[in-house]
């Protein structure tokens, strides 16, 4: 038996939505080349001017067609400034839409499976990132309610590589449990995604002015999946003088060269805030981003303020 066989058996089988919703919080995708082509369909306004709202041209009757998509492909995102009129989704040609519901009600947050987090208002706009997988096609409708379509579309998706299994709903058993393992890890930002590292590195130092510390040398092949740093200074000016550098493995130049807070998003004050990857609470910043290495990995605090000692851990 050819030994490749069951590797190619298995990468034929088709992704469904559990997967979909796995990403949501799995980094290992993070680290593969993704094939799939993806895409965004707006209403953007293609001639350059600011008519980035509504397409005429898109409404047939009282339907207005935001995007009609050839599978196999996954809608990642979807968003609307201005929900309106009746959304009607319809997968690989079916003779009634899978989803049907007004558009208000599809991003409110509160009708399963599209639930806040993943999905509802924010920033003045409203979202979805229930993953939407079809195998043919897929058509998102909106039907005039009271002459009003929604506006300021965006779908982003991927089209073409795998091939995936329809979304079906009621979401069966194993896709019902892991959306409820994402809306518990999107409702609790700041814990680790991963496992308890293998072996944690802990260091003290102080830093003094015009100078730099190491915070680890680690040699051997590793990653860092937890990264955390506390400065005992929240002064803009200071923490712009305050830098982040990284090297790996046999490189000359730094991977990462950035000031302490641009590099956890806080690029000119100390602003709190908790995201799957990256954030700063009462205990420091912290970032969960893996950062693999294969011979050897050194993380230095430099200090460019020429009065200030600076202390970190």
């Amino acid at each position: 038996m050819n030994p490749a066989l069951p590797l190619l058996l298995l990468a034929a089988q088709p992704r469904d939505v559990t997967q979909f919703l796995r990403d949501l919080v799995d980094l290992e995708p993070l680290s593969r080349v993704d094939y799939a082509a993806t895409k965004m369909i707006s209403t953007y306004d293609l001639s350059g001017g600011n008519a980035d709202g509504f397409r005429p041209g898109q409404v047939h009757g009282n339907v207005y067609t935001i995007a009609d998509l050839r599978g196999p492909g996954v809608v990642r995102r979807f968003y609307c400034a201005r929900p309106g009129g009746m959304l009607r989704i319809i997968i690989d040609g079916g003779p009634k839409p899978l989803i049907e519901m007004s558009c208000a009600e599809f991003f409110s947050g509160r009708r399963a499976p599209f639930l806040a987090p993943v999905a509802g208002p924010m920033g003045g706009g409203f979202y979805s990132f229930f993953p939407i997988p079809f195998e043919k096609s897929l058509r998102i409708d909106t039907v005039s309610d009271e002459n009003s379509f929604g506006e300021y579309y965006q779908v982003t998706c991927h089209s073409g590589g795998s091939p995936v299994r329809s979304l079906a709903l009621p979401l069966a058993p194993e896709a019902q449990t892991e959306l409820g393992r994402v809306l518990d890890i999107w409702r609790n930002p700041g814990r680790p995604l991963s496992s308890p590292p293998g072996e944690s590195l802990n260091r003290r130092v102080v830093v003094e002015p015009g100078t730099h510390a190491e915070l680890a040398d680690i040699t051997g092949a590793g990653t860092i999946d937890q990264f955390r740093l506390k400065i005992s200074s929240s002064d803009p000016a200071r923490l712009r003088r305050s830098l982040l550098q990284m090297r790996w493995d046999d490189e000359e130049t730094d991977a990462v060269n950035s000031p302490v807070g641009d590099f956890f998003g806080n690029g000119f004050s100390e602003a709190p805030f908790r995201s799957l990857l990256m954030g700063l609470t009462g205990t420091g910043y912290y970032s969960y981003f893996p950062m693999p290495f294969a011979r050897r990995a050194r993380i230095r605090l430099v200090n460019e303020s020429p009065t200030h000692p600076l202390n970190a851990e």
